[in-house]
């Protein structure tokens, strides 16, 4: 973790903005794989139906940072 803000504290905006952007884009697939694994392969009904709930909103969130990475504009500018 250290290092990753290490790495990002050097960058210009822009550039933070899309470092930072991706790094959302990644957490999210995990999250998603991690979700998507406990629907499928849970053994605790609790944990599935919390799992079930989640994913459409992690999906959601995934899309739309997918969707600024993919933005011509940076979000740094207004």
């Amino acid at each position: 973790m250290q290092l990753k803000v290490s790495a990002l504290s050097g960058l210009n905006a822009a550039a933070f903005d899309a470092a930072y952007l991706q790094e959302q884009v990644v957490a999210h697939q995990m999250t998603l794989s991690l979700i998507q694994n406990e629907r499928t392969a849970g053994k605790d009904a609790e944990v599935v139906a919390l799992a079930n709930a989640q994913a459409p909103i992690i999906q959601q969130h995934l899309d739309q940072a997918q969707a600024l990475l993919r933005s011509p504009a940076s979000p740094s500018q207004p």
